[in-house]
């Protein structure tokens, strides 16, 4: 696994929504508050896909591109929140 935080690029504003998740998943790379590995930038699948605790989603949408976090909850259950990033 990742041992060092990702290297981050610019990214044009017209790239494709999927090319524009993948770039936000590497960005969004990190170690897990949870465990203390390096992961969390997961791309593609849907938001019930993100079965690790402090891991981020991000997936293509028509519209732009989602973000699912499982922030988990006080009972230590999964607990997925989900925003989309809406381009215009």
């Amino acid at each position: 696994g990742r041992t060092k935080p990702p290297k981050f690029e610019l990214v044009d504003c017209s790239v494709d929504n999927g090319v524009l998740a993948s770039k936000l998943a590497m960005h969004f790379d990190f170690k897990n508050p949870y465990d203390g590995t390096w992961c969390c930038g997961n791309t593609g699948g849907s938001c019930a896909s993100t079965t690790v605790k402090g891991s981020l989603r991000f997936a293509r949408e028509s519209n732009g591109v989602s973000i699912c976090a499982n922030i988990g909850d006080e009972e230590g259950d999964d607990k997925l929140v989900k925003e989309t990033i809406v381009r215009e």
